[in-house]
């Protein structure tokens, strides 16, 4: 374990972990571009470095993509990378209470504390988790892209009806392409764009950048309706969070880390669980949505998590636990080595080298995410005439950099003007988003789990059974907790 420490802090090893978290952080704040890109770009670079080189150059970037989506998600409802989609959720309404900088805090903190709590389960679980990874099959990935469906439900708000219809929306949106197992093209209109199904980066722009703005120009008003408080007496508070709320941080670490061992079932998936975990388990679950910090703790606690989970199929069985960590095998390729059993027996400390740069790289990006913190909440006081092009602007360009179409750009504006009226008629981003997101693997997962299970494999796999009895818990939870509040309420007169 301290050999891999000693390898991490060799001064190259350090300086090039610095140079790959600043970039990391520039690349996490444009839209559009997100670790896979970092990587991508990065990978060219290291043919002649050391692997503890190497991996602290791009696991630096990586991981500090995550708390530099989460800054523009929360100073400009603009989500740097899908992985803070929910961060938009409460993150942002407390920027318009004009308390950026309180919100920059919880998100600095629980990115630190959810990016050591990932590793320590990485640490703990590669000894044990072969089986288990190995024994989960498509009827498992089902059976979790139908729990994240049934947040749904719980997201969304006063207006059960809205939700449903943002919720089935986005459903039909990812059912657009071809299908995932016969490859028919559906929805398509003989398009060739529209066979590959519509990006979710696109429709991420659209929805946040393009039609917050839109609602801002239309308002005439700056981000923050209140006067911004630039001092950091506000994101100290905003620090502490975590730690008053520990219990909801380490319950939504756990998912964040279970669910990013899960190979192919995605980040954003576990951070929109952890969402709903915090929403149904809150004794005000209506007020979610308005700027609560449980709201915020939640996806940014299992956001980092999750990248110690995706490193445990990786590490363990040379299986990708992501699009992310698929990108880092080539690198193990180009390197010489081969993740898997092998590696762990031979390269003990290349792997415990590769958990210290995941536990630093997320400590010094927060770091420097605070000490900027207070320059950063001053953009939610810029007025709209002047922010709104420019936040448009990015929120185009992100949705041309995602595959390099222009017909993206249109989809992004489109979805800009659909974004504008859902916040108007008071309609669910949130449940539109999490349909889209989940539609696909739901899909997939489900033709395959009945070609080779039947029909009836939700209660023939054990696994299966487990998380299908978890997903009704989930939808009866909230009728349960409301008829014994009632009887408590009762009793107590």
């Amino acid at each position: 374990m301290w050999q891999g420490l000693s390898l991490t802090l060799q001064p190259d090893a350090f300086i090039y972990q610095f140079i790959g978290i600043l970039l990391g952080l520039v690349f996490g704040a444009i839209p559009g571009l997100s670790g896979i890109q970092a990587l991508a770009i990065l990978i060219p670079f290291i043919f002649t470095m050391s692997p503890a080189v190497a991996f602290s150059f791009l696991l630096g970037a990586h991981v500090a993509t995550c708390f530099g989506g989460s800054v523009t998600a929360i100073l400009l409802n603009v989500p740097g990378t899908s992985l803070s989609i929910s961060t938009c959720w409460d993150g942002h309404p407390l920027a318009k209470q004009g308390r950026a900088g309180y919100a920059l805090g919880i998100s600095a903190m629980s990115n630190v504390l959810g990016g050591w709590f990932g590793v320590i389960v990485l640490g703990l679980s590669i000894p044990v988790m072969q089986p288990m990874i190995l024994a989960l099959q498509p009827a498992e990935f089902f059976m979790v892209a139908l729990l994240g469906l049934t947040l749904i439900v719980t997201l969304s708000g006063k207006s059960m009806i809205k939700g449903l219809v943002s919720g089935i929306l986005g459903l039909l949106i990812s059912f657009i392409g071809q299908d995932p197992v016969t490859g028919v093209s559906r929805y398509t209109f003989d398009s060739v764009f529209l066979m590959d199904g519509i990006d979710l980066i696109a429709v991420v722009c659209g929805l946040y950048a393009v039609g917050e703005m839109i609602k801002l120009f239309v308002e005439g008003s700056s981000i923050a309706s209140t006067k911004v408080s630039t001092s950091f007496a506000g994101v100290w508070e905003g620090m502490k969070q975590p730690f008053k709320h520990k219990l909801l941080f380490i319950r939504c670490s756990i998912i964040g880390a279970l669910i990013g061992a899960c190979p192919g079932v995605g980040g954003t998936v576990a951070n929109v669980v952890a969402y709903g975990h915090a929403v149904q388990t809150s004794k005000n679950p209506e007020t979610f949505g308005t700027g609560r910090e449980e709201g915020l703790i939640a996806p940014e606690s299992s956001h980092i998590a999750k990248e110690g989970g995706q490193m445990i199929p990786t590490l363990a069985l040379g299986i990708p636990g992501g699009e992310a960590t698929a990108v880092l095998l080539g690198a193990f390729l180009i390197l010489g080595l081969q993740p898997g059993p092998a590696m762990i027996r031979e390269h003990l400390d290349m792997t415990f080298s590769i958990m210290w740069i995941i536990a630093l790289s997320s400590l010094f990006a927060s770091a420097i995410g605070l000490l900027l913190a207070g320059q950063l909440a001053k953009i939610t006081s810029v007025p709209s005439d002047i922010l709104a092009p420019m936040i448009v602007m990015f929120g185009v360009v992100g949705a041309f950099a995602s595959k390099g179409n222009i017909a993206d750009v249109f989809l992004c504006l489109g979805f800009g003007v659909i974004g504008y009226f859902m916040r108007r008629f008071n309609y669910s981003e949130a449940c539109l988003i999490i349909g889209l997101v989940l539609g696909t693997i739901f899909e997939r997962n489900f033709q395959m789990a009945r070609m080779m299970y039947g029909l009836g494999f939700p209660f023939t796999r054990p696994i299966s059974f487990v998380l299908l009895i978890c997903t009704v818990l989930l939808l009866l939870y909230p009728s349960l907790k409301k008829k014994f509040g009632k009887k408590e309420a009762g009793a107590a007169v």
